[in-house]
């Protein structure tokens, strides 16, 4: 491995990580956690990119490349300044400004981190956060195949608010899930592949309450089942289809039909 790269930073460092990455150059950061023993301080060349010598030539001309990029940039972008006094409207235009960029800033995504659980390289469960630690995105390969097969997405506050779930392994996002307070709500899975949600699955405190068969092609339930304690108890029935649930079944303990 060779030094390509010495960063002032963390944010910097993983700025020009995910960089390289972006051109499929395998780039690790080395010295990322010894800034936090100078505080504040700049890391004094603490912070370094590595990458294998085979890409060390490519990696110095994409760095180059995006270091003459920034200094076009902020030569062409010079404003001369003014010596004029700000009106209240644009000092009232500015704070809304930062206000925007602050938010935008705590939304942005900067720092990713996760596990490689079976060595190989790749990161099989990944977090993605914001620059003030926020978690904004966690992505999961459960069956490690290299392919994703769960997404967590999260609020402001760092709670889950969507998740969905690739269940089957196929490839395919066939379940979506959305959460209040951290807790899950309901669960909507396409079991056919049709993109109409044909089976609905209803949380309580996160707790699974309900489950509902779905009619596509009129979009209600043609069979509702009550849970309880991961048992199913009670199914009601739409046989003709005509909206009204008119038969009804009960489950023992064994989850056999109670034909009494």
């Amino acid at each position: 491995m060779q030094t390509i790269y010495q960063a002032s930073n963390n944010i910097e460092a993983h700025m020009v990580k995910n960089m390289l990455e972006q051109h499929e150059i395998n780039a690790f950061i080395e010295g990322e956690f010894l800034q936090g023993g100078v505080g504040d301080l700049p890391a004094h060349n603490l912070v370094r990119i590595l990458v294998a010598e085979s890409d060390f030539a490519n990696a110095n001309q994409i760095i180059d490349e995006w270091n003459q990029s920034q200094e076009t940039y902020v030569s062409s972008n010079l404003i001369p300044t003014r010596t004029r006094k700000s009106s209240l409207g644009l000092i009232f235009l500015g704070l809304l400004l930062g206000l925007v960029l602050a938010y935008a800033f705590s939304r942005t995504p900067y720092d990713r981190s996760g596990y490689d659980y079976n060595y190989d390289g790749r990161l099989d469960d990944q977090w993605t956060y914001s620059p003030n630690g926020v978690a904004l995105l966690n992505e999961v390969d459960r069956n490690l195949d290299g392919k994703l097969d769960l997404v967590f997405h999260f609020d402001k506050n760092g709670l889950i608010e969507s998740a969905e779930f690739d269940d089957n392994f196929d490839g395919v996002f066939e379940s979506t899930a959305s959460y209040e307070n951290g807790n899950i709500t309901q669960m909507k899975t396409d079991t056919d592949g049709d993109h109409f949600a044909d089976f609905i699955t209803n949380f309580k405190f996160g707790v699974a309450t309900s489950i509902e068969y779905i009619n596509v092609y009129s979009g209600y339930a043609k069979k509702i089942c009550s849970i309880h304690l991961g048992k199913i108890k009670i199914c009601e029935i739409d046989t003709n289809l005509d909206r009204v649930m008119d038969k009804k079944e009960t489950y023992d303990e064994n989850g056999e039909i109670n034909l009494r």
